[in-house]
């Protein structure tokens, strides 16, 4: 931290104290989405090394983009997103 100091002796460079810095506490919901996330995350390596013993890479890959595109098309229809009429957002 002492280094840091250093560093910052410009005008209006100020290193935060970390202890005056708030605190939060992570809520049961956040945590459990965390959780899942860690767990799909780190699944798709096993599920990939699955797969390609299985299948060619190819295939693999149109399967994973088209199961992506399948979940993110759900999450759009059940959200009520508004879908854009061209391919531009403009």
């Amino acid at each position: 931290m002492e280094f840091l100091a250093r560093i910052a002796q410009g005008p209006g460079m100020r290193i935060p104290d970390p202890i005056a810095i708030p605190q939060r506490q992570l809520s049961l919901g956040s945590w459990s989405l965390l959780v899942l996330l860690a767990l799909i995350w780190g699944g798709s390596f096993t599920a990939n090394h699955a797969a390609l013993t299985q299948m060619p890479w190819p295939s693999v890959v149109a399967v994973r983009v088209t199961g992506a595109a399948l979940v993110l098309w759900a999450y759009v229809a059940l959200a009520r997103l508004p879908v854009p009429a061209t391919w531009r957002f403009a």
